[in-house]
């Protein structure tokens, strides 16, 4: 029986409101190359999202290397496929691709033009062929181009919808040229938004292809595919299709929309000819993120209780919302106080955000307000951006991409 291990969204590098959870990261890391060597994992997929940033910082770059590295000691897994996602940089994910090549390690973060290339055989310990991964990287629209995929003057959403489902197509014709004389599983990866998914509002979620508007419909997958591992998504979740589509969700919170989730990875059980059983691998978590309410002395007493009580492993991380009915102009630095003294008297919580409402001073925005045709909710950075970029029309679309990129990036660095 193959043991295939599904995980993604590591995003190395990431910090919280200028918190570093590297910690949280290392935590993760170290599980799961026991995890591996212990359950004698055959593939570990990792479907995209391995770094937070294109250019991520040196102790990412060291924990990803020194992983990889432990991996290579162990005697399992006995394959490593790697794919990249929206957040990683193909540059720093392609530097180390050859020399990891000689490591049984895989990395895709690109489309190749020989679809037949993204086809990776997995042999059982005797040799013979047990299944197929087809591995697929985050398409970017360049890619879709290049390939021909997108063509003329369409809508553009229209058109990398179509691009992406034409790339499964001809992964999957491939898939059936290899398999027609004999019945493999095959399992393929992804790392993009499937319609239908549950996707919380989170700031480490960056969209793709244009938020969520251009994301695709399960039927993209086509049963010669027995298994879909995708990534980008940070909640763990099986989609209905016409085969097992999965995310494998972010392996530790990394915002606070995500502190109530279940972080786990998936383990197929794959037999001679189909995935047999797959199963949740819960993973323990090093520290809790979370988030009280109320007036301030409400606050106060509810953050001193849990102070006390929590038993985490790293320092919990607490977003606080703060409303009192009376404006006071004295209140924030009050409470700007009581955090320093906070974090002074113990190590078990930090206050990394805090936001202050007045009922009264919301309602004399409000009535400021009164007969504005702009609504609030309309000002949305990105929207903005993607309208002014669309009326450069004389503005190649590589040029166009590369902008986008940019502000991305800007938009997560400033967030």
């Amino acid at each position: 029986m193959l043991k295939i291990l599904h995980t993604a969204d590591w995003h190395l590098g990431k910090r919280l409101h200028k918190h570093d959870l590297l910690s949280d990261q290392l935590h993760f890391l170290n599980f799961l190359e026991t995890y591996l060597l212990e359950q004698k994992i055959d593939v570990l997929l990792v479907s995209g999202d391995i770094f937070d940033t294109a250019y991520p910082p040196l102790s990412a770059l060291e924990a990803y290397n020194n992983h990889l590295a432990q991996l290579f000691k162990q005697e399992y897994p006995r394959y490593v496929i790697i794919t990249d996602g929206n957040h990683d940089g193909r540059t720093t994910l392609k530097v180390p691709k050859q020399l990891l090549a000689s490591l049984n390690t895989t990395v895709v973060c690109e489309l190749d033009e020989e679809r037949g290339n993204h086809l990776i055989p997995i042999t059982n310990t005797d040799g013979t062929l047990a299944a197929y991964v087809v591995a697929v990287p985050f398409l970017r629209e360049l890619d879709l181009r290049k390939s021909v995929l997108i063509e003329g003057e369409v809508d553009r959403l229209q058109a990398i919808r179509q691009g992406i489902q034409g790339v499964y197509q001809q992964l999957a014709e491939e898939v059936e040229q290899v398999t027609k004389e004999r019945t493999i599983p095959v399992v393929a990866t992804g790392h993009l938004y499937v319609q239908g998914a549950e996707a919380a509002d989170s700031d480490a979620e960056r969209p793709v292809q244009i938020g969520h508007q251009a994301g695709v419909q399960t039927e993209v997958f086509s049963e010669a595919f027995d298994y879909v591992a995708l990534g980008h998504i940070h909640k763990a979740q099986q989609l209905k299709g016409n085969t097992d589509i999965r995310y494998s969700g972010s392996p530790y919170p990394l915002s606070f929309s995500e502190r109530n989730y279940t972080h786990q990875m998936w383990l197929l059980h794959v037999g001679a000819s189909a995935v047999e059983k797959v199963e949740s691998v819960l993973l323990p978590i090093a520290r809790r993120f979370k988030q009280f309410n109320g007036t301030f002395e409400q606050v106060k007493e509810k953050v001193t209780v849990y102070a006390a009580q929590t038993d985490s492993l790293f320092t919990d991380l607490l977003a606080l919302q703060i409303e009192e009915e009376a404006y006071d102009p004295s209140l924030r630095y009050t409470i700007d106080q009581w955090r320093m003294e906070l974090h002074e008297q113990t190590e078990t919580v930090q206050i990394v955000k805090y936001s202050l409402h007045f009922q009264q001073e919301t309602q004399n925005a409000a009535e400021l307000l009164k007969g504005e045709r702009i609504k609030q909710e309309d000002f949305n950075a990105q929207k903005v951006f993607e309208a002014r970029l669309q009326d450069e029309v004389s503005m190649p679309e590589d040029e166009k991409e590369i902008l986008r990129e940019a502000f991305m990036q800007l938009l997560e660095q400033n967030g």
